[in-house]
């Protein structure tokens, strides 16, 4: 897989900076919600908030650097994979809360 260098002069980096600056306040403020006085390390709370925002940068470069002119050829079979799980949601979906949710996991 080739990296396209236009990619890094035609980005615009205000967009994930402001992002990744939202999301650590964030983390900064579950952290500072769950943290008890007198112990060390972060609270389950907080390490899942940073763990969440690791995979998010991640994915955030994985789409960044996938080519999506290679979905042109499998573009219609996805989308009738999508029609058909939507369709498949009035068929096989639970009522739950006044309206039709997903199809229930089978466990």
């Amino acid at each position: 897989m080739r990296f396209d260098r236009r990619l890094i002069t035609h980005f615009e980096w205000l967009l994930p900076l402001l992002a990744l600056a939202v999301s650590g306040l964030g983390a900064m403020t579950v952290y500072s919600a769950t943290h008890a006085p007198g112990t060390r390390g972060l609270s389950p709370l907080a390490l899942r908030q940073l763990l969440w925002l690791a995979a998010g940068c991640l994915a955030m470069l994985a789409a960044l650097v996938f080519d999506y002119h290679r979905l042109e050829r499998s573009a219609f079979v996805i989308y009738l994979l999508v029609l058909l799980a939507v369709l498949a949601v009035p068929a096989f979906g639970r009522m739950g809360g006044g309206s039709r949710r997903w199809i229930p996991r089978s466990s």
